[in-house]
């Protein structure tokens, strides 16, 4: 799945890159994640995706570019489904943020 993500950021880039080139950069996101000293692979995902690329002959500014698209459109697409959580009629969000709302801090002078 995050090849064929890879593979979408480099088309809205106006770059050319197959789909094996894609996976090869993907395996930057799965490497990172195994490694796991840094927060969310935050910036190690990209270092990887370059090296890769570096390794099979590929454009590393593009992977890398690719990997930061990637991760851009993941993170707005968290947002928008926190968003309609919280915000849908009816939907479980805003019972949750009431209950957070409602219940006493613990230590807070009151």
């Amino acid at each position: 799945m995050s090849a064929a993500r890879l593979y979408v950021a480099v088309r809205v880039l106006r770059q050319v890159a197959n789909v094996g080139e894609s996976i090869v950069w993907s395996l930057g996101q799965v490497l990172a994640a195994l490694i796991g000293f840094v927060p969310g692979g935050l910036g190690l995902r990209e270092l990887l995706a370059g090296g890769l690329a570096s390794v099979i002959d590929s454009d590393s500014d593009v992977a890398i570019a690719a990997t930061v698209v990637d991760r851009g459109a993941g993170q707005v697409g968290t947002l928008v489904f926190l968003a309609l959580l919280v915000l849908v009629p009816g939907g479980p969000g805003l019972g949750v943020l009431r209950q957070v709302r409602q219940s006493p801090v613990e230590g807070a002078a009151g």
